[in-house]
């Protein structure tokens, strides 16, 4: 999800870069607001992601392993 975050706005970053169309004068503000705006959705992504993978795990119980091979060594 992040790399294809990223892979977006690298490729609006090279757009806008790479353009002819824009004046120099022009075209600084508006890297530097996609930059920005790369960095907070970075950063609400992680963030967002960090939650939903605990909330995904809370249902799963930790089992101690060395528990669970004795019980698969001992069962017929």
């Amino acid at each position: 999800m992040l790399s294809k975050l990223n892979t977006k706005y690298d490729d609006a970053l090279d757009k806008i870069l790479y353009s002819r169309r824009l004046q120099p004068e022009k075209r600084q503000p508006k890297l530097v607001d996609l930059m920005d705006m790369k960095d907070q959705r970075k950063a609400k992504v992680e963030k967002e992601s960090k939650t939903a993978v605990k909330k995904y795990m809370e249902p799963f119980v930790m089992k101690d392993i060395f528990t669970l091979y004795k019980e698969l060594m001992s069962s017929p």
